[in-house]
């Protein structure tokens, strides 16, 4: 039959397309930027609060410069995720706020593969941080409470959250 083999062509044609684009190597700038990723990783965690706050906007610069590239760009968020939630309950604020910034980026070059990591992960601590009341203006607390609100409209933008997760914050 014509449209099967039609169809089967299509198919085998798709296939071939995919391997290429598997084979095909990495422009210099995205091989940096996953190494320099899969650095931060380990980096995250360093006890120097400058160096944890250059390396959350490194990860978050990188994230964004990989939002082409989500073969290369989602197993980095994997690697990259424990450290960040980590960071997201940092005893110093202005680390606290870069990260709540990062998870926003992950939110909107990833979308949907980062949902359930965020419903179960983050969620119920952004709304326990924004439960709080509202920090006086130019405080640390409040540069945190505008990243948390930022973040909420991101995630809620461009990751579909259960309504359950969204009900919380009533």
């Amino acid at each position: 039959d014509m449209a099967d083999t039609l169809e089967e062509a299509a198919a085998a044609m798709e296939e071939e397309e995919e391997e290429e684009k598997k084979k095909k190597p990495l422009c210099e700038e995205d091989r940096v930027a996953v190494q320099v990723l899969q650095y931060c990783v380990h980096l995250l965690s360093v006890r120097d609060m400058p160096c944890r706050l250059i390396v959350l906007e490194t990860v978050r610069q990188g994230i964004t410069l990989l939002q082409h590239n989500q073969e290369q760009l989602l197993p980095l968020i994997h690697q990259l995720w424990p450290p960040l939630q980590q960071r997201l309950n940092d005893p110093q604020l202005p680390v606290v706020t870069k990260a709540v910034g990062v998870v926003a980026t992950v939110a909107m070059v990833a979308g949907d593969f980062v949902r359930q990591r965020i419903s179960k992960d983050v969620w119920r601590g952004f709304m326990r941080l924004l439960q709080q009341r509202v920090p006086t203006k130019f405080s640390q607390q409040y540069k945190l409470y505008v990243a948390l609100l930022k973040a909420l409209q991101v995630i809620c933008s461009k990751v579909e959250m259960a309504t359950k997760d969204i009900l919380a914050m009533a």
